[in-house]
This record gives C-alpha cells, sequence and structure tokens, in this order.
C-alpha cells in the first residue's frame, strides 16, 4: 500500500512530506508517525474502519497521544497537492 504523511514542525516551521509503500500491518507507518511525536493526527474519514487506522489508533493511545481528526477526502486531492508542490520548487 501506497502511503503519504505531511508534517508541519511547530518548533522549526519545517514541512515534511513522504510517500512510500507499506505492508498491511502498516508498521512503517506507525513507527513514523509516533517518531514524529504528533500534536495532531489528521486523517481522510475514508481511512475509518481500516486496518490502517486501527493499527494507528492502537499505537497513539498506547503512546498516549491524541486521538486522529478526520477530514474529507476532497481535501486530499494528490495531484493539487502535487502542483503545489511543483510550484514550490520542493
Amino acid at each position: 500500500r501506497e502511503i503519504g504523511v505531511a508534517a508541519i514542525h511547530r518548533r522549526s516551521m519545517e514541512f515534511e512530506v513522504s510517500q512510500f509503500g507499506d505492508r498491511g500491518s502498516y508498521g512503517r507507518t506507525v513507527a513514523m508517525v509516533l517518531a514524529l511525536h504528533p500534536a495532531a493526527v489528521v486523517v481522510s474519514r475514508t481511512a475509518r474502519g481500516t486496518p490502517l487506522l486501527e493499527a494507528l489508533d492502537d499505537a497513539l493511545r498506547e503512546a498516549a497521544l491524541p486521538e486522529p481528526h478526520f477530514a474529507d477526502r476532497g481535501h486530499f486531492d494528490e495531484a493539487f497537492g502535487q502542483g503545489l508542490l511543483e510550484d514550490a520548487h520542493v
């Protein structure tokens, strides 16, 4: 499965975007999110009930981190986001 992760580091204001393949257990995704020690996690509403969200929920709960917030899929437009990154020369 292809996973996309974007993070804003609040202290440095650095913006990080990653896309990578992960296995069905989503161990790489969970490890990356936990390493970021997020103040908030935003996921697409379409992720509800998926193995990815179950793995993420369990890991966030065990680490005493906040529960994910849900956003409509329309706010996750890959083509538009890619265009923004290209325009910004990222």
